[in-house]
């Protein structure tokens, strides 16, 4: 304990560079932290999710398009499939249930998605709303996610117009005017970015022309429209069993009318190995600033070594043992790394809550501050085992103090 006690001393005594080492190591720590934690969570949000569907089936393109359009509503549409393909798979005996959507306007940046009402009361995958009704799908209606609602300050009884587009621009304004009806209960899911309104609807805006008989048809708001016409951009589709679910799927794809994403979360796990070397890059890079701040502490104590080699010689005169001093400095450099991983964990959450509002904002997927991770005990245990073995420098050099030299008169 004692050689803790000298320890501390010699800390305070040079406050200036021990604020400055443990800054840099909490730093290097939280970043570390931060990066591991995100991979892990970001990985569980978009591939361990249950998502409630087996597949995405839409017009013929890659299925993590498909996935990251229906499921993720961050892509362009690849096209669309005729109605009668959704009839198929909806009245398909080995098909749970299938539920079409429609995409390509939105509020404010903000997807409008035509649907039908079963996204709402399927019992087991149903959106739930916290506020209002569902709409009706005869009119126009909306019921928009819990994100829409937060950022835009819509509420129940507001009226909205749609802009043309997956991008916002204030001249592609349609004339139609849809009255919110509902807001979703906060999912942490894509959901709660979403504008739902109901899939008719979106077929008679102004300007929407089907061409699913090959023929031009814009529906007037009184006209009904032949099941010929009409198309869907994507169809969620939910299997009695996954050996039937394998089967349609390699069915639909091996045909020349649309694509079947499936499994979903093999789609998703397949981008993630994809883009895993950014990952790497980032620990990599993590890694690096953690020896660097361990370096800090390597530079702290060893510029307080010519000042103290009189110090440890007097230690040594007065029968302190070579191994006393070199306690010291390990104990020195043990309390630095440790205050810096202490203050690590504070920028790991201040890291954490601003990349988790700007992913939240981005994609409606929230990440937990407050998850355990193992970046949380062997991020910190690798900075205080990186930080003691850099300091064995300046504790060899304490070992092979030269007590007669270092007693001879200054003057």
């Amino acid at each position: 304990m004692g050689s803790v006690f000298i320890a501390i001393r010699s800390l305070k005594c040079n406050a200036l560079s021990t604020f400055i080492t443990s800054c840099s190591i909490a730093l290097a720590c939280g970043l570390m932290m931060a990066v591991y934690s995100f991979k892990e969570q970001a990985r569980d949000a978009f591939i361990m999710q249950d998502i409630g569907y087996d597949a995405v089936v839409g017009a013929k393109s890659s299925q993590l398009q498909l996935v990251l359009n229906s499921i993720y509503h961050l892509e362009q549409s690849p096209g669309n499939i005729s109605w009668e393909l959704y009839k198929s798979l909806k009245e398909n005996r080995m098909v749970k249930n299938a539920i079409p959507m429609v995409v390509g306007d939105n509020y404010f940046g903000y997807r409008l998605v035509g649907t039908t009402t079963e996204i709402f009361t399927h019992k087991e995958n149903g959106l739930p709303v916290s506020k209002g009704k569902i709409f009706d799908g005869s009119k126009n209606e909306a019921v928009v996610g819990a994100i829409v609602a937060e950022k835009t300050g819509l509420k129940i009884g507001d009226k909205i117009k749609a802009y043309h587009g997956l991008i916002f621009n204030p001249e592609d304004m349609h004339d139609n005017e849809f009255e919110i009806v509902g807001i979703l209960e906060n999912t942490n899911t894509p959901n709660d970015r979403v504008i739902w309104i109901s899939i008719d609807s979106f077929y008679r805006m102004d300007g929407h022309v089907l061409r699913g008989s090959g023929e031009s048809f814009e529906a007037g708001a009184q006209v009904e429209i032949p099941d010929e016409h009409k198309e869907v951009s994507a169809v969620l589709v939910e299997f009695r069993s996954p050996l039937l679910a394998q089967r349609i799927a390699a069915q639909i794809n091996r045909g020349d009318q649309a694509s079947a994403a499936y499994p979903i979360a093999t789609v998703m796990l397949d981008l993630f190995d994809k883009v895993g070397w950014v990952h790497k890059v980032l620990e990599l890079v993590s890694w690096l600033i953690m020896v660097v701040a361990a370096a800090t502490v390597l530079v702290s104590i060893y510029n307080t070594m010519n000042e103290r080699r009189r110090e440890f010689a007097i230690f040594r005169s007065l029968g302190a043992p070579r191994s006393r001093l070199v306690s010291i400095i390990l104990s020195q450099a043990f309390i630095l790394s440790l205050l810096g991983v202490l203050g690590g964990f504070i920028f790991y959450f201040i890291i954490l809550s601003v990349a988790g509002q700007i992913i939240r904002a981005q994609t409606g997927v929230l990440l937990e501050t407050f998850k355990f991770s193992h970046a949380l005990w062997f991020g910190p245990v690798a900075m205080i085992i990186i930080s003691l073995f850099v300091a064995m420098i300046p504790a060899f050099k304490a070992y092979r103090t030269d007590v007669a030299e270092n007693l001879k008169p200054t003057s």
